[in-house]
């Protein structure tokens, strides 16, 4: 009895199963996964260097190497720490921080409303 009601819900998983695999995926060519020129070109930032650890999880004296972190930041709208404005912060993809900067619009969107400092780390 108990094998006779779980045979459909056996069945019915296995339908699904191979629907999904005829379901075609469509991925884009790989001239659209690579970097595009900017859209915004009128996207002001300054480029900083922060010394980083190299290795953060192995608690011995090589591990303590530094490689120089990049980040940016835009300071047109900030109202500084005094008036407790927010700082945004954009953690960065995998490509460069310059081309995700000037492309995210919805950070200077919001960023005179907020009075917010901009922060893009690479």
């Amino acid at each position: 009895m108990k094998m006779a009601s779980f045979l459909p819900i056996v069945l019915q998983f296995f339908c699904c199963i191979s629907a999904i695999e005829a379901i075609p995926i469509f991925l884009p060519p790989p001239s659209l996964l690579q970097s595009k020129p900017s859209l915004k070109s009128n996207v002001s930032y300054k480029t900083h260097f922060f010394p980083q650890v190299l290795d953060h999880f192995t608690f011995v004296p090589q591990s303590y190497k530094l490689f120089q972190q990049k980040y940016l930041t835009n300071s047109e709208y900030w109202g500084g720490p005094s008036t407790k404005a927010p700082i945004f912060v954009y953690a960065g993809n995998e490509g460069k921080i310059e081309w995700f900067a000037e492309n995210t619009g919805f950070m200077f969107d919001i960023a005179p409303k907020f009075r917010a400092l901009l922060v893009f780390i690479e």
